[in-house]
């Protein structure tokens, strides 16, 4: 890292621009600003990826600092606000998942449907992603019908109280319900887990069909067609872990943990911005009817705006 400028160096520079240091992270970076001019984001480690997009949706810069005893953020930054992480690095939005409250709130790119915009395996873009924006820009002119659920999402549905409980059991914990999380930074995109266990982790559920659960457990891994939910999920959290937990009342559980992959929630960030241009193209182009009511929409539905706070 000699080739960077130390912390000493960029904060010289920064206020000969007429930048004052305005905010702190407990995660070691402080932020400058300017009136009119961008922000700057200064520390030793590569932004993640939920903070990475909250920088390029605010404008502010990621300048990176040469490892040095000039970084005395604490010192330095006692009296100013917190900015970045805290506890919790995202936002509960108080829903009971299933209901209008909560499906309105989909009308943005969900962890549960990652995997149409990056392939699982190896995260790449999506041919499925421009349907997927698509569909989003339905929501949002409230023309969207969702289709009828198959016989195994509503024997899913059915039977994840009992798989919650089973892992409760199974593990001594207690799992926290949750309708619908977002970024601390963000509300462009977000996800719905299945239970969130303490301030460590997150479990998500899944109730297959029990020949496909027998495979779970003779592969021994967490299929590839979840990692896109779950590597979303954890990027959204900013949860260092995830267990996965496949349940049938027939069978013994399948419980494997994943771990955040910052490589591959990078692609997934990446793909998000890539999918939401493409939206924006979609709803320049087509325009609603204004006369036109959709069957049984008798009464406008509120606006939901996100306000969930941190915990």
């Amino acid at each position: 890292m000699s080739d960077l400028q130390t912390y000493a160096a960029w904060e010289a520079g920064l206020k000969a621009m007429g930048y004052t240091l305005s905010a702190t992270s407990s995660q070691g970076s402080v932020l400058f600003s300017c009136e009119s001019k961008p922000s700057y984001r200064l520390s030793r480690f590569e932004p993640n990826p939920s903070t990475a997009m909250w920088m390029k949706r605010n404008n502010v810069v990621d300048a990176r600092c040469a490892d040095s005893d000039d970084l005395d953020y604490y010192d330095r930054t006692s009296d100013l606000p917190e900015f970045g992480p805290t506890e919790r690095q995202f936002r509960i939005v108080d829903v009971v998942q299933g209901s209008e409250a909560w499906d309105r709130l989909r009308a943005r790119p969900t962890a549960s449907n990652f995997g149409r915009i990056v392939s699982p395996a190896k995260g790449d873009y999506s041919d499925q992603a421009t349907a997927y924006a698509a569909e989003i820009v339905a929501k949002r002119m409230g023309l969207y019908t969702s289709p009828p659920p198959s016989y195994w999402m509503v024997h899913g549905q059915e039977s994840e109280p009992f798989a919650r409980a089973a892992y409760e059991e199974l593990n001594g914990v207690e799992v926290q319900q949750v309708g619908f999380i977002v970024p601390l930074f963000t509300d462009v995109y977000g996800g719905s887990p299945d239970g969130l266990i303490g301030n460590d982790g997150m479990i998500e559920i899944k109730c297959p069909k029990p020949e496909s659960l027998i495979q779970y457990h003779s592969n021994g891994v967490c299929p590839d067609v979840y990692k896109p939910q779950i590597q979303g999920l954890l990027m959204i959290s900013r949860l260092p872990w995830c267990d996965f937990f496949a349940w049938h009342p027939g069978l013994n559980p399948f419980q494997i943990r994943m771990y955040a992959d910052d490589h591959y929630q990078t692609k997934i960030a990446n793909a998000i911005y890539r999918l939401l241009e493409e939206v924006e193209r979609i709803e320049a182009s087509v325009k609603r009817n204004p006369d036109y009511v959709p069957p049984n929409d008798d009464e406008e539905e509120p606006e939901i705006i996100i306000t969930g706070e941190i915990e």
